[in-house]
C-alpha cells in the first residue's frame, strides 16, 4: 500500500486562503471552508496517478472519528470537508490517533508500525515536526535556518511542482521499520 500522510493547514490552504475566507465572510456573512479547491485538484491527481491512500495527519483529524473502519465526520466542519473531498473523488483512508504523548512524527511512526506499507510520503508545511522521517517529507512551506517564515508570500501550500515529487517518492519502495 502507498500512503500519503496529509496535513491540511499550509498544504490545502495558506494564510491567503484564510484572508480570502475572512473577507468573504465580512461581505456575505457566509462562512466558507478554508480550503483552496485548486489544491484539491493537485491532491486528486497524486492519488489517481499513484493509487495512494490518504491518512489524515493534520489537526483537522479531530473533526473525524473512525468507527467500523469508516471515517465519519464528527462536526459541521468535518462534514463540509468530507463532502468537499467527495466532490473530488478523494477518500480519507485513515486518521492518526490522538495519543497526546506523541508528536506528529511519533504518531506516523506508530501508524506505520501497525500497517503494511510499500511506500509513503508526508505532505506537511512544518518540517520542524520531523527528524527521522525528513527523507519522506514533501514540505509545502519555505523554511529558512530551520525557522518557518510566516509572511503570506512565504507559505505556498501544495502546488503543481509538488505533484511529480510526491509521485516519484511514492514509486520508490521503502523498508518501513517496525518501531
Amino acid at each position: 500500500m502507498k500512503v500519503v500522510f496529509l496535513d491540511i493547514d499550509g498544504v490545502l490552504n495558506t494564510s491567503k486562503t484564510f484572508e480570502r475566507v475572512y473577507n468573504s465572510f465580512k461581505n456575505t456573512g457566509k462562512k466558507e471552508l478554508e480550503i483552496d479547491c485548486f489544491r484539491l485538484e493537485y491532491l486528486k491527481k497524486i492519488i489517481e496517478e499513484t493509487n495512494a491512500k490518504i491518512v489524515l495527519s493534520s489537526t483537522w483529524r479531530r473533526f473525524f472519528i473512525k468507527e467500523d473502519n469508516k471515517i465519519i465526520p464528527r462536526n459541521e466542519k468535518g462534514k463540509q470537508f468530507y463532502y468537499l473531498l467527495n466532490d473530488y473523488n478523494i477518500e480519507i483512508y485513515d486518521i492518526l490517533s490522538y495519543e497526546s504523548d506523541l508528536n506528529r512524527e511519533g504518531l506516523i511512526t506508530n501508524w506505520l508500525s501497525k500497517n503494511e506499507v510499500d511506500s509513503f510520503v508526508i505532505i506537511d508545511d512544518e518540517p520542524n515536526l520531523f527528524n527521522n522521517l525528513l527523507d519522506r517529507l514533501i514540505k509545502t512551506s519555505k523554511v529558512k535556518n530551520n525557522i518557518m517564515l510566516t509572511n503570506m508570500d512565504d507559505c505556498f501550500g501544495l502546488s503543481e511542482h509538488h505533484i511529480e515529487l510526491v509521485e516519484d517518492m511514492l514509486r520508490t519502495k521503502v523498508k518501513v521499520k517496525k518501531w
